[in-house]
């Protein structure tokens, strides 16, 4: 619980139920209707697009300022990346691109699958 692996994803999944729980909130009433409901999911939508368009740096900032107060090591992000599962292929991404590609931006994607109908 103290690497900076558990806290970023922790951080993530902060920002990404932030914007999508006030739209299960007004789907799960019962006044909802149609209408208002397909609005409450674009603009869910818009709001999960803007955090993978423009939202790496800050969370990545909140991140880092998180870690530092808690005197959890941050990883140098122009460094390798070390893949200890797939550790036979020779992949050198760095460590930042690991986070951004591999993490922040697969878990948005995620989130936009399941907002589709």
């Amino acid at each position: 619980m103290m690497s900076f692996d558990f806290v970023f994803i922790l951080h993530l999944m902060k920002e990404l139920m932030g914007i999508t729980d006030l739209v299960c909130r007004k789907l799960q009433q019962k006044s909802q209707d149609i209408v208002n409901a397909m609005d409450d999911v674009g603009t869910t939508k818009r709001l999960i697009q803007n955090l993978r368009d423009h939202g790496w740096s800050k969370l990545l900032g909140e991140v880092t300022a998180f870690c530092s107060k808690q005197g959890i090591t941050v990883p140098d992000m122009n460094g390798y990346y070390a893949d200890f599962i797939q550790s036979r292929s020779s992949s050198e991404i760095t460590v930042e691109h690991h986070y951004r590609y591999g993490v922040f931006i697969v878990a948005i994607d995620q989130q936009m699958l399941r907002a589709k109908f």
